[in-house]
């Protein structure tokens, strides 16, 4: 999911990126807080509409309801992406499992 987001946000030319990349797996504690934002609930326009995402987030920040908050992808609508509140009490209950550097496949990017 995290090479369809960098695909998709990328706003340079892909032959300025590093080599690398490090991919993480993050792991919580069952009692970590999650909310979900429900996708029907959603403007169809939200994949362009950067105003309001932005203010659902920032709204989410600021009420301190959760330390995660489950967001659908705008390119790939079935999957998840998840934001972490580090101010939040519970993000203590998130640590990192690992992590690993790898190389872009750089036929992502129509680099030889």
């Amino acid at each position: 999911m995290a090479l369809i987001e960098v695909l998709a946000n990328l706003e340079s030319d892909p032959a300025l990126l590093t080599e690398t990349f490090q991919l993480i797996r993050a792991e919580t504690l069952e009692s970590v807080s999650v909310s979900a934002l429900d996708p029907d609930a959603l403007p169809p326009d939200r994949r362009d509409n950067f105003s309001l995402t932005r203010s659902i987030g920032d709204e989410w920040l600021r009420s301190g309801g959760s330390a995660l908050l489950a967001v659908p992808s705008a390119a790939s609508p079935e999957s998840l992406n998840y934001l972490l509140n580090p101010l939040h009490a519970d993000a203590t209950g998130v640590g990192i499992a690992w992590r690993q550097q790898l190389n872009y496949d750089r036929r992502l990017f129509h680099i030889r």
